[in-house]
């Protein structure tokens, strides 16, 4: 029976104490935490530590499984992906009759988190052949063109923030994603046109597995119906008719949902006049014919779930005793403390 999972945390509002983050170290092993470590910015070790650690909670839940038992490795390609041997006893290994992925992003104020469960006849020994999951999340953001201008319009910092990313649109874009960019009637609807068209392609990449050896050139996106939220119930509607085509033919075995995610940050929208934070969320299922034709039923999959730490803490183990290794978790605790959040321009 397929499983899908979908989560997001918040990480710009997180304030991480000096225990919850010793403790969400400690359930990672040594070459991740290292990773987290190895970053500059607060930002980018808070994205990376929530991403791991999301990774580890949903296959939890997924498999049934103890935390100290789940086993993850990179491929080539930095991909990270289920050692199932690993992780699985004898007895299970025997009868597996599934294949798992997952996928992690972050961008703005959220790391994101698909994760899925999936029927399988033929195995090898790490990772099935079988659906591909790809993610993205994009914040719709003016911050840089406010920060720059701060007392033209909000109007036109949508439309400089846009200019900024013209060349992109000029290099990587097909004709027919420039005229959907640039035919929408205000700068806000073409700067958000052209962040929902860079997710799709991205969480299409991102599922290939492919990465930076992907050329995003052979892309074209083709939304067919609009992203809309509900403003009272802040209910995203997904949207599922998006298709791609690479080097110009329809991929038929890919499937899109997308959304709006709104954070409202109620203090600093006051202070200086700003909207809602507004995210889109993406993620895309890539699975082969065969796969396609044996599902019974259409997957119902729902928005994003906005997930709290408190929810994650009821899940986690610890890989190592803080106590006993003190020094080493000390030092990751007053490194992480003495970082800049994030660059000064943003």
């Amino acid at each position: 029976m397929r499983k899908i999972l979908k989560f997001c945390f918040n990480t710009t509002i997180w304030t991480p104490s000096r225990s919850e983050w010793l403790f969400l170290l400690s359930s990672l092993p040594k070459e991740e935490r290292d990773r987290v470590s190895s970053f500059m910015f607060k930002r980018d070790s808070k994205q990376t530590l929530i991403g791991q650690v999301l990774i580890r909670y949903c296959l939890k839940i997924l498999l049934n499984i103890d935390w100290q038992n789940i086993c993850i490795g990179r491929n080539s390609k930095n991909r990270p992906f289920l050692k199932i041997k690993e992780t699985l006893c004898l007895s299970q290994l025997k009868s597996i009759d599934f294949s798992i992925d997952f996928n992690v992003s972050h961008s703005g104020d959220y790391t994101i988190i698909i994760a899925g469960l999936f029927p399988a006849k033929k195995r090898n020994d790490d990772i099935e052949e079988s659906p591909r999951l790809g993610s993205d999340v994009m914040k719709i953001d003016i911050s840089r063109s406010r920060i720059k201008y701060p007392n033209e319009s909000e109007e036109f910092w949508f439309q400089h923030q846009l200019e900024l990313f013209e060349r992109i649109i000029d290099s990587k874009f097909s004709n027919l994603e420039k005229r959907y960019i640039h035919e929408r009637p205000n700068p806000v609807e073409r700067l958000t046109a052209f962040y929902r068209l860079w997710s799709l392609k991205e969480s299409y990449v991102k599922a290939q597995g492919d990465g930076l050896g992907f050329d995003i050139r052979r892309i074209e996106c083709v939304p067919r119906s609009e992203l809309l939220i509900d403003l009272n119930s802040k209910k995203a509607i997904v949207v599922d008719d998006s298709q791609i085509l690479v080097d110009s033919k329809l991929v038929k075995n890919c499937k899109f949902y997308e959304q709006y995610f709104i954070y409202s940050d109620s203090k600093s929208n006051q202070h200086l006049n700003q909207r809602p934070h507004l995210h889109i969320m993406s993620h895309c299922i890539i699975e082969n014919e065969k796969s396609v034709k044996d599902r019974k039923d259409a997957d119902q999959i729902g928005e994003f779930v906005q997930i709290e730490l408190s929810e994650i803490l009821k899940s986690i183990s610890s890989l190592e005793n803080v106590e006993e290794n003190l020094r080493e978790f000390e030092e990751m605790w007053n490194a992480f403390s003495q970082k800049d959040d994030k660059p000064a321009d943003f």
